[in-house]
């Protein structure tokens, strides 16, 4: 497989610098696509940055309890300046509304002061509890989104009754309202190990969203298996700057794909989960099954 790392700017930043070859293209399947911050945390663990209290407040917590952020607005500042300066790609952790409102704000102004911007390709990551009008400044500011999905499935019946409750609950990862935005780059992504590896189920997760209970949750924000294949396939070979030699099976790409056992665009919504690749080609090699022919 090949990899894109992003270098942790608060805990190990000098390896950009030291190694500026893994900037420049792949080695050995690995490369660094930039830097990340973390702005902060989760809100199945009630420690996401909100615009407002949690539904239910953690135990020894005030009713106006809405999380915390990681980072100051002048640190954040100051090293999506820097980022803006030396052309890095960012990406940042913010699953809170709060959060994702602080990147904004902090990208923004440090665009106002930097010149060079060229192949920043900011990327807001998880993105929970985005509104509808971050998502309107992500795309005037060119900001890509990011959705961990899967939310609705694994942590579903815990937004409604416990994390954001009934009414804000339905609406985390708004696929459908974001796609609206035509100028956002959209993928879903899965973070794992915090759940399994697997993008099919991300897939029908995005088209379904039902909860592990088995019950709908903003079902007015699902999309068509259409729109969630590109969200995996060129929406992402795009955010990693990677559209021209990755994304589609076009000539003159590199030669990527798997084969499923049944056709996504065809088969019920609900059957998504259950498809099987039988094969995958790396570079025009088969390497799944193993021994498989060209």
């Amino acid at each position: 497989i090949d990899v894109v790392g992003y270098v942790d700017m608060n805990k190990s930043k000098g390896l950009v610098e030291e190694h500026p070859e893994y900037l420049k293209g792949y080695h050995g399947g690995f490369r660094i696509g930039g830097y990340k911050v973390i702005l902060d945390g989760s809100p199945q663990a009630k420690t996401a940055w909100l615009l407002e209290p949690y539904y239910v407040v953690p135990a020894g917590k005030g009713a106006d309890y809405d999380g915390f952020p990681q980072m100051t607005d002048d640190e954040l500042y100051a090293q999506l300046a820097e980022c803006l300066r030396k052309g890095y790609q960012v990406i940042a952790h913010t699953n809170g509304s709060a959060a994702i409102g602080q990147f904004l704000d902090q990208y923004a102004r440090a665009k106002l002061v930097t010149a060079a911007e060229e192949g920043m390709k900011p990327v807001l990551i998880h993105a929970q509890t985005i509104t509808e009008e971050q998502l309107d400044r992500a795309e005037e500011l060119g900001v890509d989104v990011s959705f961990f999905n899967d939310h609705t499935y694994y942590w579903g019946d815990y937004y409604l009754t416990s994390i954001l409750g009934p009414e804000l609950g339905r609406r985390i990862s708004p696929l459908r309202t974001a796609l609206e935005r035509k100028g956002l780059n959209i993928t879903i992504h899965q973070d794992s190990p915090v759940v399994p590896p697997d993008m099919l189920f991300s897939i029908y997760n995005a088209v379904n969203r039902i909860t592990r209970s088995g019950q709908p949750i903003g079902p007015e924000y699902a999309v068509t298996p259409m729109e969630a294949l590109r969200m995996v396939t060129v929406n992402g070979a795009r955010q990693y700057g990677q559209e021209d030699d990755r994304g589609s099976i076009t000539p003159g790409k590199i030669a990527d794909f798997v084969i499923l056992d049944r056709n996504p665009l065809k088969v019920p919504g609900t059957e998504i989960k259950d498809i099987a690749v039988v094969r995958t080609v790396k570079r025009g090699r088969v390497i799944y099954p193993a021994g498989g022919a060209d």
